[in-house]
């Protein structure tokens, strides 16, 4: 099976739609699935995604999108759709993330 990249340069992703999208690539590439088969409800670990795996798609999102993401957003947020709506909302939930996690730790 042909392995489906996205390119990890900086994408022009501003919708939950192209976010969601690119998701789905970059974890089945990982997997070594299709894309069509990773559903946006289903939690990251169900798909057999490691811990460093998970942690790396927020590494990966901030090269894509050009901007910082919380190291723990994809655990805060375990599936493609919650992550990719975190992800549209961003800027809104941005300052309240950061805020409430300083104190958690």
């Amino acid at each position: 099976m042909k392995k489906v990249r996205p390119d990890l340069k900086q994408c022009k992703l501003t919708t939950e739609s192209e976010i969601q999208n690119w998701l789905r690539i970059r974890i089945a590439e990982l997997v070594e699935t299709l894309p069509e088969a990773i559903d946006v409800d289903r939690p990251l670990a169900d798909f057999g995604l490691d811990s460093v795996q998970i942690a790396g798609l927020s590494g990966d999102l901030e090269i894509a999108l050009g901007r910082p993401v919380p190291e723990t957003a994809a655990w805060e947020h375990p599936t493609v759709g919650r992550l990719s709506a975190f992800l549209t909302d961003g800027d809104r939930e941005s300052d309240g993330f950061n805020g409430l996690n300083e104190g958690a730790w």
